[in-house]
This record gives C-alpha cells, structure tokens and sequence, in this order.
C-alpha cells in the first residue's frame, strides 16, 4: 500500500516527490496508471477476465481496462495457474459450460505448471486463474474491473454455488478464443535469475514500471520470430489462447 517502504526506506509518495515526472512520466493525470501487488494464494482463486480499455470505457463508466503480468516469486511442487482458453472452445461452449459448473468448465480452461522465476504476459481478455500455493508479484492496469465466471463450485452460506449470470455473460463476451498466440518468457526470466535487473535497477519499482511498460509494447508489436532473431536468443515460449475480445 501507500505505507510500503523501498529498501532506503523510503515510501512511494516520498519517491513520487523526489523522482517526479521521471517516475511517473508525463501523461499521467489524477490516477497513477499502474497497481503492484504481492499475492500469496493458499488456495485457487477465482477464474476471471479483464476487459480491454475500450470495452471497459463504453461499459464501465469510463474506467480502464486491465493488462497485467505475473512474477512467480515462489510455488510449492505441482502448483498450477489457469492461462487461457483451450484451443478448440468457442464463446458459446464456454457460455454452456459455465452454467454446468464444474467438469465442463474446467475441460475448457488451460492449466500449466508454475516455478519460482516464470514471467507470465496476461493481455486484456485472456482468462487466468492463480492456484493455491504460488506467490508472485502482479504488475497491472490500475483498474477493478473484473468479470469472475467460475468458482471451483465454492458455494455460498446458503449452499449456493456461487454464479452471478451478468458476470458471467461479460466475462464470456471478452474472453479471448479461438486464435493460439506465443508469448516468449525464458528472455525475462534469465534476466531476473542472473540478478540483471537488481544492478540495472535497484528500486524495484522503478523496474516494475519498465517490465510492465515493455511488455505492452514488445508483445503487441513484434512476432515471436522477430525478436528471436533481434536477440539472437532462442526464446522459450508458453501457447496461449488470445484474440480481440467482442465488443
């Protein structure tokens, strides 16, 4: 939170005051553009999609969208995060399963294994979920639009399986499907393993705000085989469901 202190001790509106614009850029207007936060998840949290900035300003009364990213700073043996749609399922089998539960929803979600050091890219509409037993930093949009779909049958005080149908009817509409895309992952990770980005940047803030800032750019720019070649550095990649959501 805004009490949270770098390692000198100093708090992010002491940095905001000290750095300024070199902080927090110059199109920056009421309301800073980015969130950081620790997450440990002792159990599965719920599945979700973010909208993107247009569908949330038409729909959300002008609010932003959400892209973000994921560190994995630790995972017990085993532990897993939904990452995308599976490759074959359409908006309206998704639309179907949701209102079984269970089973058929999880057929459709695509699950991998975790490990301290993973970056994972979550773009605006792909549907992710965190698993018990990870730990990780979340980089995002600073924004609380969330549309939840499924909650591993949870059931409310009432016995309920916990099920909104107007979130879920949105969460559908901008959950990416259809198309596979490639993320590259190993570049970010090696970097973070080699201690690259503590001597590049010893506030961890200021390297927040790069990672998330190149990660939007990067990705939404050049192909996989581009910056392979760029790099001369074979890249380790992760398959993800992901298109444009429907407006």
């Amino acid at each position: 939170g805004l009490e949270s202190r770098d390692s000198e001790g100093h708090t992010l509106s002491e940095l905001l005051d000290t750095y300024g614009e070199a902080m927090r850029g110059t199109k920056v207007g009421k309301e800073f553009p980015l969130l950081l936060k620790l997450i440990s998840a002792g159990d599965r949290l719920s599945v979700q999609v973010h909208p993107d900035d247009a569908y949330a300003r038409k729909n959300e009364h002008g609010k932003l969208g959400k892209t973000e990213a994921w560190v994995i700073l630790d995972a017990e043996p085993g532990a897993q995060i939904v990452y995308g749609i599976r490759e074959g399922v359409s908006r309206d089998m998704l639309a179907h399963a949701c209102k079984e539960g269970g089973e058929a929803v999880r057929a459709c979600l695509n699950t991998v294994n975790v490990k301290a050091g993973d970056v994972y890219y979550i773009p605006a509409g792909m549907v992710h979920a965190l698993g018990g037993g990870v730990t990780l930093m979340e980089i995002q949009q600073s924004s609380d639009v969330t549309y939840r779909f499924y909650d591993w049958d949870r059931v409310d005080k009432n016995g309920n399986r916990r099920h909104d149908n107007q979130h879920v009817k949105r969460a559908v509409q901008n959950s990416a499907v259809s198309r596979t895309v490639l993320y590259p992952l190993q570049l970010c990770c090696k970097l973070l393993h080699a201690g690259v980005i503590h001597r590049l940047f010893p506030n961890r803030f200021h390297f927040a705000l790069l990672l998330s800032s190149a990660m939007r750019r990067i990705f939404s720019r050049y192909s996989l085989a581009a910056l392979s070649a760029a790099s001369n550095t074979p890249f380790s990649c992760r398959a993800a469901s992901a298109m444009e959501p429907a407006r």
